[in-house]
C-alpha cells in the first residue's frame, strides 16, 4: 500500500508474462486452445468477444439486455460461425424459465439481482443516484445447460461481468468446467452474499473453487466496510486457474 492507504497496482503482464488483460479481464493466453470455447458472460459491448474470436476461439456471448446491438466496428461477428450471441441471463439455480432484469440510465448497474431498492441505498454513494430506466423478463440458463447445449466438456475460459449474479453462479459452479475464470465481483454495490467479504472469498477458494489457484487480483480497499471484519476489498478482476496449470 502507498501512503494514501491505496494498493499500488502493477499490470498483470508485468507480474507474470503469461498474463494478458483485455477490457478489464485477465487470462492466460498460453492455456487457450484454438477452436475451443470461451464463454463471455455480460458481453454488452462485445470487446472481449471480438478479441477472443480474433485469436481463433469459439465464443458464446450472453447478455440479458433487450435489443442489444453489435457495434458497427464488430459487425463482422454477426456472420462468424465461431461467434454465438444469446439474449439470456446466466444464473446458478434455475427456479423459473425467466427472471426480471433491471435497467438503469447508466447501463453498468443493469442486473437481475441489483434491484432499485438495493442500488438506491444511501451507502452506495454516487451509484445510488443512477435512475431506474425499465425492467422486463428475460430467459435464463445455467452453465450446465450451456455445456449440454453446445456439447462442451470444458471451457477454455469464462469471463464473468454480471453485476452481482456471479455469487449465485459460483455457488453452483460445475466442477472444473473451465481451465480458467475471470470474475468481477460487486461488493462495492453491496451485492455480496455475506457481510464478511473476506470470509466469503476464503470459503470460495477453499471449497467451491478449491481446484483453482488465484493467479491474479485487481482489488481496491473498501473503506466503507470494516468494523468487526477489518480490512475488506473490492475485487475488480480475479483470475482463477486450474491448479494443474499453475504447479
Amino acid at each position: 500500500m502507498n501512503n494514501n492507504n491505496e494498493e499500488v497496482k502493477i499490470p498483470a503482464h508485468k507480474l507474470n508474462p503469461l498474463l494478458d488483460t483485455i477490457h478489464g479481464h485477465t487470462f492466460r493466453g498460453d492455456l487457450l486452445t484454438k477452436g475451443g470455447y470461451v464463454l463471455d458472460l455480460g458481453c454488452n459491448d462485445f470487446v472481449f468477444s471480438n478479441y477472443m474470436v480474433s485469436v481463433g476461439m469459439k465464443v458464446i456471448a450472453l447478455d440479458p439486455i433487450k435489443d442489444l446491438r453489435i457495434p458497427s466496428n464488430f459487425k463482422h461477428l454477426e456472420n462468424n460461425p465461431n461467434f454465438t450471441y444469446l439474449q439470456l441471463a446466466c444464473v446458478g439455480v434455475k427456479d423459473a424459465e425467466t427472471i426480471t432484469y433491471y435497467e438503469y440510465n447508466h447501463w453498468g448497474a443493469n442486473s437481475v439481482v441489483n434491484t432499485p431498492d438495493k442500488l438506491h441505498r444511501p451507502e452506495n454513494g454516487g451509484h445510488a443516484k443512477n435512475p431506474s430506466k425499465t425492467s422486463y423478463k428475460v430467459p435464463v440458463t445455467t452453465l450446465s445447460e450451456l455445456m449440454v447445449r453446445f456439447n462442451i466438456s470444458q471451457f477454455e475460459f469464462i469471463k464473468s461481468d454480471v453485476e452481482g449474479s456471479e455469487y449465485d453462479i459460483l455457488s453452483t459452479f460445475p466442477h472444473e468446467c473451465t481451465k480458467q475464470l475471470s470474475v468481477e465481483f460487486h461488493a462495492f454495490l453491496g451485492l455480496n452474499p455475506s457481510d464478511d467479504i473476506e470470509g466469503y472469498h476464503d470459503d470460495l477458494t477453499n471449497n467451491k473453487l478449491s481446484s483453482y489457484s488465484v493467479e491474479f487480483e485487481d482489488r481496491d480497499l473498501l473503506d466503507s466496510y470494516g468494523g468487526e471484519y477489518g480490512e475488506v476489498f473490492q475485487r475488480n478482476d480475479v483470475l482463477y486457474v486450474l491448479k494443474k496449470y499453475t504447479q
